[in-house]
């Protein structure tokens, strides 16, 4: 190979680097831009098993809402999500629940909304 091929050869390959370098900053920087809106619009939340009274109780912190009407919560025998223009929380629960005996309370004095459902015998 000759000197100039070989020159031509290691500036292609550092200008690949610069460009993978590049590459993996946008991707690292848009993986952060995603995570931070993922993150804005899921509350703190706990979820809570309750062996000995066969219940499971979600407390959320929704400090944005303004109001319940703009809450929507669709609960089947293993999934809660709620939904607002505000927060979006989907969860996958591993147990199942009665999903028509919940009952379901937001407290305006602090923010918190708080789920709470029994557990099936299945």
């Amino acid at each position: 190979m000759s000197t100039t091929a070989l020159a031509y050869t290691l500036s292609n390959q550092r200008q690949l680097i610069i460009v993978e370098t590049f590459l993996l900053k946008v991707v690292k920087n848009k993986r952060k831009e995603t995570s931070s809106i993922i993150d804005e619009r899921t509350p703190k939340y706990k979820l809570n098993f309750d062996l000995s009274a066969r219940t499971l109780t979600l407390t959320a912190h929704l400090l944005k809402l303004k109001s319940t009407k703009d809450l929507h919560l669709m609960l089947n025998d293993d999934r809660i999500s709620l939904l607002s223009n505000e927060y979006e929380l989907d969860l996958f629960i591993p147990i199942n629940v009665v999903a028509n005996e919940a009952r379901a309370q937001f407290n305006k004095s602090n923010q918190r909304f708080t789920l709470t459902v029994p557990v099936s015998e299945c």
